[in-house]
């Protein structure tokens, strides 16, 4: 995974396993804006989970940008694992039940669905790290963390791809 990803995003962008780091390069709140944006790009349509960290690089970072960083991981940290995790999971599900050519019943239907909440779920994310990164850089705090106001849109966004799931398995017992 490592060279694959190594040919669609420059090297700055890119750490060992294959994961985007948001705060790699040269660390400035722009910085994590034009990462933002790669991942945006490799998972624009929805078809795939948007995904990377917020670990930072070994370099000086400004004392504001470390406060931004640590409040930004905390926040999205559940929504990768309860979110794009479970989204990767069902992606990984879906292809591979459609290789197999398990005539699964309603794929189309549950292909669209996964890719909707895929998008939302994505679109979600991007806008939360890049609200919340010129909001901290204008005024030095943001309330957009705040694990009052991200829980709800992690717990709403969880509740419909576990439907969702739920609905794809039911018409799939075999499936399970």
């Amino acid at each position: 995974m490592d060279s694959d990803l190594g040919t669609l995003v420059p090297n700055t962008f890119h750490r060992p396993g294959g994961v985007l780091d948001l705060f790699s390069g040269t660390p400035k709140f722009a910085t994590v804006r034009a990462n933002v944006a790669v991942v945006r790009a490799i998972a624009a349509n929805g078809t795939t989970a948007a995904f990377f960290t917020v670990e930072g690089g070994r370099g000086p970072c400004s004392p504001w940008l470390s406060e931004y960083r640590e409040l930004l991981a905390a926040a999205v940290g559940p929504w990768l694992e309860e979110l794009s995790v479970p989204l990767t999971d069902a992606w990984a599900a879906l292809v591979t039940g459609e290789r197999l050519q398990l005539r699964l019943n309603g794929v189309a239907a549950h292909r669209i669905a996964l890719q909707r909440l895929t998008l939302r779920s994505n679109t979600g994310l991007f806008a939360l790290v890049v609200d919340s990164s010129r909001e901290f850089e204008q005024c030095g705090a943001t309330g957009l963390l705040a694990d009052e106001v991200v829980r709800p849109r992690i717990a709403a966004l969880t509740a419909t791809m576990v439907a969702l799931n739920e609905k794809f398995l039911a018409a799939n017992p075999l499936w399970r």
